[in-house]
């Protein structure tokens, strides 16, 4: 059992519902699989790291989820956890993230408190806490 700290609608696929929890783990449901007991019908390993992250505890990040991205026709999803990494995700296999990169500087303390994708997800704005 998880707590979801983001959610999010699939742009061009609106039966899938993209859940980001608080351990850090991506969840995805089906609101049209039947599925009677709301289970998701892919989930992530907590603290799945990545291909290509660098810094700091990135291959061991279980931070909280602050922000998803899901671009409409394609199968990747983007997620900012609270610990600066960004991640990307390959929506038919969620076990672990294709890409996990450190977006803040490793010698800034403190975590992020928000983040926000522009529409055509090619910008990310971060709210860092010390400012």
């Amino acid at each position: 059992s998880c707590s979801v700290s983001q959610v999010a609608f699939h742009p061009s696929n609106p039966n899938l519902v993209i859940a980001g929890s608080e351990s850090g783990e991506m969840l995805l449901y089906d609101t049209l699989d039947g599925n009677k007991s709301k289970l998701p019908v892919q989930k992530s390993v907590i603290g799945g790291g990545g291909g290509g992250g660098k810094g700091r505890g990135i291959d061991s990040s279980s931070s909280p989820i602050i922000e998803i991205y899901a671009p409409p026709h394609t199968n990747l999803l983007k997620t900012v956890s609270k610990d600066g990494v960004l991640k990307t995700w390959d929506q038919s296999n969620l076990l672990v993230p294709l890409e996990a990169i450190n977006i803040i500087d490793g010698g800034v303390d403190g975590e992020l408190v928000s983040a926000g994708f522009s529409a055509d997800g090619t910008s990310l704005a971060i709210g860092h806490e010390s400012g």
